[in-house]
């Protein structure tokens, strides 16, 4: 069961009587990127409450941000303070017990990383020599535990710049790994040090390192206080931890009602309540229900120096669990730590605007805003002209991954390409998260100046390479009509050695049109003139046939299919130039009926956006079935532990897609207007709170087929709001 709070995540669990939880935090990377846990915590009590099935309760509190579990008179209390990065453990009993409270790490020694290990780290199947995860620093402080790990001066960081021919300007590039130093402290005023033992937990040796109660008592509490910094002086991380905890002690008697209120707020500010049916069972309800588990795991990482990652996001447990085969530490998961997939983290992030979790949004755009710098110097060095240069397998340091670029390349292969079947040619995802930046101002009136120069360079990228690329064939820039050659590109990671791909037109198209439109009055006449003639040389879209109906194509031309994407569907999600409300609606449409590509890639297993699809084009019927199979129950206790899918368990961007299906199903918007139950069944029972662009916040119901609208605010935006509920596809095909 999840448990978290501002940047910290927690699996929490009962077995063979005592109470256990992994805990992690956003950001805490080692020297190979793996995104390490930072251990694990057993406690005991004496006499032991937890020893029958009889009268067990575990809950996960969501009004709250707790756990509590409780039997036989003795309750434990969990949870972590949003504001403060400190774990709670409370426990109440009838009756005085004696508590045991240990601190367990694998890291106690150094470890081999070897064979299919390293994919949790950036090295995956191509190791530079020894992989060693190297151990942590733990010992008693007086009656406390401390541990921590250091990160040694050079790391996977240096050894990327090599690979990458970036040495030249190493020195300005930003490296976040480097010198990092995270770890805590565990104590509580009723415990004493108690000594160490060792033992082994799903095929992995640890030493536990113990504290016990000094005396029997009806009530028991101890904290963990985390801390991460980087600096040079490897003393300072423990003097500032020491500081933290003092102050802390000032103000701990407000948090716990401080974090209370944090997601009391976090729950009134949006939802999606289903209601049980007598007819399809539980499965609408179950949708609902998992809509809400998988928000509040998105938001216990709300303020997190680095963003959620789609492969587990602070949620990962022993690997035996998803895989027995994979015998390897807790620290394990698949597609690395400080690897960020663009395809996979735009599910995570994007239903936060509908859901009005826009601080939350902060984390993973600020992560590509602090890339910049490094990205601009790709473009710098390697082809001599301006714009941040963005690949798919991110590092958090802004370059390629160094197993998906590839050691083994030709002499002669251009050294700021990938050499890569999926991955080349594929710059395009980080327009995504320029959306996401715009829609900070859309949907809530941000002040966005400081993401304005970022989008700029992105679109100057492409600007500039793609000229640049056309000069390398040939005298001409541009085409003969004056348009970019966007050659080769690729449409996702599916249509590869794209002429002119469709979903890269529709960023492009979108993000320049949109960034004129919110940031005019910001942005410099020079910049405003720029961004004015780029626009007249973006391509138009490209479309095809099936059996005489006109559909969207993935690009102009391509040369091989690699993957089972569909992002000629991009331009009606997440670009919405095809929509509701929308010309040529019936083109999008056919491209869903006929297109046989997308009709052979068709699931909902995973990153797989065809409910998120069904739903924009207003297709009821298949939006449902696709958004029941996808939100159902996993096959996991917790039922929001989906995966592993193509990743890892639990898979966020499943849950992230799912999300983003579901409120479209309920709400979308084109100019004024706001579309209400554009694709929900109106014999599915709803409540639902989301918000739209232009501030507005919509909240409406479906009880036995009859519509209310609760709330609209502002108030004047009601006039805007359009029913469709029980609409024909033919009537949405024709809304104007």
């Amino acid at each position: 069961m999840p448990l978290g709070g501002g940047d910290i995540g927690a699996n929490v669990w009962v077995e063979k009587g005592n109470l256990y939880f992994y805990f992690s935090r956003s950001g805490t990377f080692d020297e190979h990127n793996t995104l390490l846990k930072l251990g694990r915590v057993k406690v005991s009590l004496s006499p032991n409450p937890f020893t029958d099935k009889e009268g067990f309760k575990q809950e996960l509190l969501l009004k709250e941000g707790a756990i509590k579990i409780s039997q036989n008179g003795t309750t434990v209390k969990l949870w972590v303070d949003v504001f403060n990065p400190v774990i709670h453990v409370d426990v109440d009993s009838k009756v005085p017990t004696e508590m045991k409270v240990a601190y367990e790490s694998w890291r106690y020694k150094n470890r081999d990383s070897k064979g299919k290990a390293n994919n949790a780290n950036s090295y995956k199947w191509a190791p530079q020599g020894d992989i060693i995860t190297y151990k942590d620093s733990i010992s008693f402080e007086g009656n406390a535990v401390q541990f921590y790990h250091r990160n040694r001066t050079n790391t996977v960081f240096d050894v990327t710049v090599k690979q990458q021919k970036m040495e030249s300007v190493k020195d300005q590039m930003m490296n976040p790994i480097a010198n990092l130093t995270f770890g805590g402290q565990l104590f509580g005023s009723n415990l004493k040090a108690n000594g160490t033992y060792n033992g082994i937990y799903q095929d992995t040796d640890f030493m536990g390192f113990r504290l016990s109660s000094i005396k029997s008592a009806k009530s028991h509490r101890f904290q963990i206080q985390l801390h991460i910094n980087q600096s040079t002086d490897a003393g300072l991380w423990k003097k500032e931890l020491q500081k933290q905890i003092s102050s802390y002690k000032k103000i701990e008697n407000k948090a716990e009602q401080k974090t209370i209120s944090w997601w009391n707020n976090f729950w009134n500010r949006s939802f999606i309540y289903t209601q049980k049916s007598k007819t399809e069972k539980d499965s609408i309800y179950q949708i609902g229900q998992n809509y809400q588990l998988f928000r509040y795991m998105l938001g216990c990482n709300a303020y997190g120096k680095y963003p959620t990652k789609f492969n587990g996001g602070l949620f990962t447990v022993d690997p035996v669990h998803t895989n027995k085969e994979l015998n390897f530490t807790p620290d394990f998961r698949n597609w690395g730590g400080g690897t960020m997939t663009a395809q996979n983290q735009r599910l995570v992030y994007f239903p936060m605007a509908k859901s009005g979790d826009f601080d939350m949004m902060e984390s993973q755009l600020d992560y590509y805003l602090g890339l910049q710098r490094n990205a601009e110097l790709r473009s710098e060095v390697y082809w001599k002209h301006k714009g941040a240069a963005f690949t798919e397998q991110l590092e958090n340091f802004g370059l390629p991954n160094p197993a998906e670029y590839d050691w083994k390349r030709p002499a002669d292969y251009d050294p700021g390409m990938e050499y890569n079947a999926w991955l080349e040619y594929e710059w395009d995802t980080v327009f995504e998260f320029c959306k996401m930046m715009l829609q900070q101002k859309e949907f809530a009136g941000e002040d966005i100046q400081k993401y304005n120069p970022f989008i700029i360079s992105c679109i100057r990228f492409f600007d500039e390479h793609y000229q640049y690329l056309a000069k390398q064939r040939g005298r001409k820039a541009l085409d003969g009509e004056g348009k970019l050659i966007l050659y080769p590109g690729s449409g996702a990671e599916t249509y590869k050695m794209a002429y002119n791909s469709n979903s890269t037109i529709s960023a492009l198209r979108v993000i320049t049109e949109q960034f004129l439109l919110v940031s005019q009055k910001e942005l410099s006449k020079e910049d405003l003139e720029y961004l004015k003639g780029f626009q007249t040389r973006i391509p138009p879209l490209n479309f095809r046939e099936f059996n005489g109906h006109k559909t969207l194509a993935p690009a102009k031309t391509w040369e091989r299919i690699n993957n089972s994407e569909v992002p000629q569907l991009y331009s009606v999600y997440p670009w919405g130039i095809y929509g509701l409300g929308k010309t040529d609606l019936g083109i999008a449409i056919n491209t869903w009926k006929y297109d046989t590509d997308a009709l052979k890639f068709r699931s909902h297993i995973g990153w797989k956006q065809d409910n998120i699809f069904a739903a924009r084009l207003g297709l009821t019927e298949e939006a449902a079935k696709y958004n029941l199979l996808k939100m159902a129950n996993s096959d996991r206790r917790f039922p929001a532990f989906w995966g592993p899918g193509y990743d890892w368990v639990p898979d966020h961007n499943w849950g992230g897609s799912g999300m983003i299906g579901m409120q479209e199903m309920l709400l979308q918007t084109n100019g004024d207007s706001i579309y209400i139950f554009p694709a929900w069944p109106a014999t599915w029972d709803v409540h639902f709170k989301l918000h739209a662009s232009q501030n507005t916040t919509i909240e409406a119901e479906l009880v036995n087929g009859i519509v209310k609208i609760i709330k609209v605010i502002p108030e004047e935006r009601r006039k805007d709001v359009i029913n469709l509920l029980n609409k024909s596809v033919e009537e949405k095909i024709n809304l104007k």
